[in-house]
Order: C-alpha cells, then structure tokens, then sequence
C-alpha cells in the first residue's frame, strides 16, 4: 500500500527525527565541523577499496510463519504522531525527490553495512546477520497502535559482539515474538560505533557524492550542534547525513518489501583489524622517559600505521580520514600561528582528536600535528611505545608518574632537535584515554620558559 505525505509533516518528522538521533545514546563532540579532505592533501574519503563489500559467509533464512507479522496496512500518520511526539516543526521550504532519485533512495535502503555486513530495510529481526542481535526497548511502546491490525512502534538498540554498534526503530504486533519485530529505520549509525555505508555513501561529509548519488537534498538543516542534509520521498522514506559527526539516519514506513529485504541480509567478517601485530606492554626496570623518542617513525601506532609525534597533516595515510573540528583558529599564544583540531578516523572508525599547528600563511595540510589523543581504539595502537590497553599501574611500574589525578597519570619532559626544543606532555586514563602533546618552544617562548620553571 502506498501513502503520502504533504510536505509540512515531512518536515516535522525530519525534526523529531533529529531530536531522537541526539537522544539515542551517542555521544556527539560538543564542537565539530567537516571532514578536511576535500581541501587537504590527505586520502580521498571514499575508496575504491572501501566500498566494495567482501564476500559473504552466510545467507539468511525466514520463518514460513513471516508473512502473518506483516502489517496489510500501514497508517503512515499515526506512525509519524508518534515519532514526532517531542518534536517541532521547521519552517523551511521541503522539496520530496524525484521518482527517479526517490528510486536510488531505495536501491540504497538494500544495501546498507553495518561493520561489512549487509543490511536491507525493512526486514525481520529474525534475518539480522550471524552475530547481531536488537535489544527491544520495552519501555518505548508507542502510546497507541500505527496500524489498524495492532502494531505498535518500539525504539532499541542493535549489538554485535556485546556491543552498541547502532540504535534501531521498529514495529511489532502485539503478543508476536521478537523475532517478528521489523526494522523500519536506524536511528543513528555513527563511526563512534561502527563502521557504516549506505551503498556507496561511507562519510556523511561527503556532500559532492552524496548529491551525485541521490540529487539536492529535500531539506537542510543546521544550529549549533549539527547541519543535516535530509532526502525524503513522497512515501516517507527518509535518509538524514549528519555531517560532523559522521553520521546518518534513515527509516521508511513501506513494509511491502520486508520479506524480501530479509533476504537480503548477509553476515560478512568484520575483519579489517585482523593481523596488525600487537604492541607489547612497557616493562622492565625503572626508568625516565626518552622524549626524543617523539623523532622516531614509530612514535605513534595506529593499526598498521606509524608515524613521528610531529607529522605534517597532509602525509597521514591511506586509512586515516580527518573531520574538521576547529580549523583556523588563532593560537592563543602565538598570533603567528593557526590552531586546527580534528577528529580521527582509522578505517571508517571515529579513534580520536588530533590538533595540529601552522603558520598564518600555510595551508591546513601544512600543518604539523602537535597533539594525538587516542580515546576509543579497538585495535592495536599505541604511543612512545605505549600501548592504548596497558593499564596505568603497570605503566607506573616502569614510569615513575610526575603527576597523578584520579585515574589520570601524567609525564613532562623536553626533546632537542635541529637546534628547537620542544615541551612534551604525556598523559595516560585507564585504557580510556592516551594523549601525546608536543609543542615547539618557538611557537611558544612564554609557555616553554614556564615549563622549564
């Protein structure tokens, strides 16, 4: 059955919509911006590589019993009240997408992956992958039924390997099994959380692709916290990129195709940390740190990436993708100088921030990487031969602390090369967080004296 929408309740669901996102339990960084590589010499943000999905492993099957969990009809206005319950509406002019783009909309919605594995909407809770499992959120029921044949709307959470890798929205029938729950909508994928792809799209900021894909936006949308590039049929199919963050959403209320979305569905191994060699844990006796140890090409280790402390932006590799955060912003203790902060991608996942400096007369990929912080790492890395998932009271045993606080250990020292000194700051959470911070006494004479003191 098909229905429509007039354009002010598209709107509307756009906004709650957006108002779920931010309450879905991600976290968004209080300042963000957009991803540098359209204007920085680093690695284009779509790969080849990255966007052809491996082989799959195993095929989904379904319940001869399906069919009957089915809504015949849905009434696509009462699900939207209730999507919209706390929401509001944006005054802006809305344009639905053309038959022909709202037609690759759709072709997208069966080809979505979630950590390589492909997903279709709608489909069954029964048909998700080898390793994936929702949680339903009982306590989200929809105040009234979205169908005339008792259906209501939950919202949960998707896992994999015990973890939150997405946030779902689904019907259900009353007193029906879990397994006949339908996923009509993810309410966040975000790199924080896995790694994601809407057929071809893989970055949120990607706007040149994402219009080439699926045309101009329906609608726009920005405040202070996050600008949204939303695509919406005249069916209610919606598709939100929110581009600092990396990040989408997307959700439609046709069920017709659930069955056969189901089948679509396919485990694929998320492998892509697979044989990066462990970084062994500090030990042995006693002893100071060698600052100058930042020089070294291995300095920081991401995955199979290494660098020195002090990298130019523009050399990072293949596998990293940076998201402005702060790009241009007056170093506060040097008016010669521009501070840029980033957050880090390694292989479609958020990692971290970096900040870099550079002179006014430079560009952003000539920036030099003055701090790494390393806060939510999956794989092996580490910095000056720290690994992320050594524990602080191990790391003490071997490194004497110059400061503690709490959960927090902290070093300080000084490294010499080429005639510059540099103040360096290590600072270490209980596999939380790792932080690097090196700055150039040039860049900053009053600081590096009261460091000295």
């Amino acid at each position: 059955m098909k229905f429509g929408f007039n354009k002010m309740r598209i709107a509307s669901l756009l906004c709650a919509a957006a108002m779920l996102a931010g309450c879905s339990g991600g976290t968004v960084p209080e300042e963000t911006s957009v991803n540098v590589n359209e204007t920085l010499a680093v690695p284009n943000a779509v790969s080849e590589k990255a966007s052809k999905p491996k082989a799959s492993e195993k095929s989904v099957a379904i319940d001869e019993e399906a069919e009957l969990y089915i809504p015949e009809n849905m009434v696509g206005e009462a699900m939207l009240d209730e999507l919209m319950a706390s929401g509001m509406i944006f005054e802006t002019e809305l344009k639905v997408m053309s038959d022909e783009n709202a037609e690759k909309l759709e072709e997208a919605f069966e080809n979505i992956r979630i950590n390589n594995s492909r997903f279709a909407l709608p489909m069954m809770i029964m048909a998700l992958p080898e390793g994936f499992a929702v949680k339903i959120d009982y306590k989200s029921k929809s105040s009234n039924a979205v169908t005339e044949d008792g259906y209501y709307l939950y919202s949960g959470e998707l896992y994999t390997d015990g973890e939150v890798c997405a946030h779902v929205f689904l019907i259900l029938k009353d007193g029906a099994k879990e397994k006949y729950g339908i996923i009509i909508g993810f309410g966040t994928l975000m790199s924080s959380e896995c790694k994601w792809s809407f057929d071809s799209i893989e970055y949120s900021n990607d706007a040149e692709k994402i219009i080439d894909c699926f045309g101009e936006p329906s609608f726009y949308a920005n405040d202070d916290d996050m600008s949204i590039m939303a695509y919406v049929t005249n069916t209610g199919m919606t598709a939100m990129f929110i581009k600092e963050i990396n990040a989408m959403m997307c959700f439609t209320f046709d069920v017709n195709s659930t069955i056969n979305n189901s089948l679509l569905a396919e485990y694929v191994p998320y492998d892509d940390f697979d044989g990066i060699p462990d970084i062994p844990n500090v030990s042995g006796e006693t002893r100071s740190i060698d600052w100058n140890s930042i020089f070294d090409d291995d300095c920081i280790i991401i995955g199979n990436d290494k660098y020195p402390a002090l990298t130019r932006i523009g050399d990072l590799g293949d596998d990293i993708v940076l998201f402005d955060r702060d790009i241009g912003i007056s170093y506060e203790n040097n008016d010669n100088y521009l501070s840029d902060k980033y957050i880090l991608m390694y292989k479609g996942r958020e990692i971290g921030l970096i900040n870099a400096l550079r002179k006014k007369n430079e560009q952003p990929e000539d920036g030099i990487v003055s701090s790494w912080m390393l806060t939510d790492v999956m794989f092996p890395a580490g910095v000056m031969g720290i690994p992320f998932w050594q524990s602080n009271s191990s790391i003490s045993r071997v490194y004497i602390p110059d400061a503690e606080n709490g959960s927090i250990i902290r070093y300080a020292g000084i490294a010499e090369n080429d005639s510059e000194s540099y103040m360096c700051t290590l600072a270490s959470m209980n596999n939380y967080m790792l932080m690097l911070s090196v700055t150039p006494a040039s860049a900053d004479p009053e600081g590096f004296k009261s460091f000295l003191d």
